[in-house]
């Protein structure tokens, strides 16, 4: 029974290099073995060769091709038109989780990696982001911007001169203001 137990995580190993090279959907892709089979190629480079994964990405196009596999479920695309072709609005391509689950709301639009629940958000969202929806709020968007920008200018000012600077409060910059 023991050696059995010994073999059996070798045995997953073995099993789960052999479907990432001969079963995965991405096997059709070209890139280096290592890539294909573990992350670990990529933490040699970014954490070994101190951050030496761009130039060698760049140095596997040349040698594969315009698309490459960096890992086991990842691809690399030399073509700027690609990332036009997976981001657009209407793709079907599914956003990878580790990527969108930094913004920390689990549920908000940034963190969405489900096209269809993003199409139904972005129909929620879509009519107050319209040209109509814009134009109908201007005003309260241009008095918005210049207050921003004047209190961001008092801010930066006062750090900036040792609060030196004439305008020192909120008050004093929109008697001041002409937006």
């Amino acid at each position: 029974m023991l050696p059995y137990v010994l073999l059996s995580p070798w045995i997953f190993l073995v099993a789960c290099g052999l479907w990432r090279l001969f079963f995965h959907p991405l096997r059709k892709f070209r890139g280096p073995y290592q890539a294909a089979l573990t992350t670990r190629y990529q933490a040699d480079f970014d954490i070994i060769k101190h951050g030496g994964l761009l130039r060698k990405i760049s140095e596997l196009h040349k040698l594969y091709g315009p698309v490459v596999r960096i890992a086991p479920n990842e691809l690399s695309f030399s073509d700027p038109q690609a990332y036009f072709d997976i981001f657009a609005i209407g793709s079907k391509f599914t956003k990878d989780p580790v990527y969108y689950q930094t913004f920390g709301v689990p549920r908000g639009s940034p963190g969405i990696i489900d096209p269809a629940l993003s199409r139904n958000r972005r129909e929620l969202l879509g009519p107050f982001f319209s040209r109509r929806a814009i134009i109908k709020l201007e005003n309260v968007i241009q008095d918005k911007g210049c207050q921003c920008g004047i209190f961001r200018f008092a801010f930066l000012s006062n750090i900036c001169f040792g609060g030196g600077s004439p305008c020192r409060t909120p008050q004093r910059i929109l008697s001041r203001s002409t937006c």
